[in-house]
C-alpha cells in the first residue's frame, strides 16, 4: 500500500511548477497581445512593420494550444493511472503488466 502512495508522489506534477509553467504561458501570450496592440495603433495605418502581425498571432495562440495539449495529456494520464488501480486492485504498475499475445501467424503458407 505505501508502494502505491510512494509511486503516485512520484508521478505527480508539483503544483508550483505547474503554476510556474501556465504564468509563464499567460505571459508569453500577453506579450503577443501587446504586439498586436503596438502593429494596431502605430503602423496598421501606413501598413508597415508587417511581420509583427505574424510574430503577435504566433505569441498568441501558440501558448493557447500547448496549454491546451498539457492539460488533456494530464487529464488523459490521470485517468489512465486510475483505471489501472481499479483494475489490478492497485497492486501492479503499468510496467508490470504482460506484454499483448504476438500476432497470428501468416497463413498464407
Amino acid at each position: 500500500m505505501e508502494s502505491s502512495r510512494k509511486r503516485k508522489k512520484e508521478e505527480e506534477v508539483p503544483m508550483p511548477a505547474y503554476s510556474a509553467n501556465a504564468c509563464l504561458l499567460l505571459l508569453i501570450s500577453l506579450a503577443g497581445g501587446a504586439v498586436l496592440v503596438w502593429w494596431a495603433m502605430e503602423f496598421h495605418r501606413h501598413n508597415e512593420q508587417l511581420w509583427m502581425v505574424p510574430l503577435g498571432l504566433v505569441m498568441v495562440g501558440t501558448p493557447v494550444v500547448v496549454w491546451f495539449v498539457v492539460s488533456a495529456s494530464d487529464a488523459c494520464h490521470k485517468v489512465e493511472l486510475q483505471l489501472l488501480a481499479d483494475n489490478n486492485g492497485g497492486s501492479r504498475s503499468r510496467e508490470e503488466h504482460p506484454s499483448p499475445p504476438p500476432p497470428p501467424p501468416d497463413l498464407e503458407k
